[in-house]
């Protein structure tokens, strides 16, 4: 027996609430991985030698999906490094999405994700 159309509305609609509440989990995992990566920087005992500030890492086109155009509209959006992915929240991503015309791209393709993973590797 197939399903109804209504059944197909119910599970496309479930389907749907999934996915979004798995990028909300992944954006609050991104957001928590942050936190304790900062944590765990200000516990580390300073060296006595002088150290040199870490570049920040300006390569937007290490993100899967983003070439030379979408690294263009995302600096017009004042977006320059990884890190500013990778600290965005999913609320800010998704306006980004829509500003740069990504058309759920950002999410889809995690790119707080990738930003963190490209940061801490």
């Amino acid at each position: 027996n197939l399903p109804t159309r209504s059944e197909i509305n119910t599970i496309n609609k479930r389907l749907q609430e999934q996915r979004r509440e798995n990028i909300r989990l992944k954006s609050e995992i991104n957001k928590l991985a942050s936190q304790i990566a900062s944590k765990t920087k200000k516990k580390t005992k300073p060296s006595s030698k002088i150290q040199a500030i870490p570049k920040q890492d300006k390569d937007l086109s290490k993100i899967k999906g983003v070439g030379p155009k979408i690294v263009e509209k995302l600096h017009t959006q004042g977006i320059e490094t990884l890190e500013q992915i990778a600290k965005m929240q999913l609320a800010e991503l998704e306006k980004l999405d829509e500003q740069i015309g990504g058309n759920g791209r950002i999410l889809r393709d995690q790119w707080g994700i990738q930003a963190n993973q490209l940061l801490n590797h």
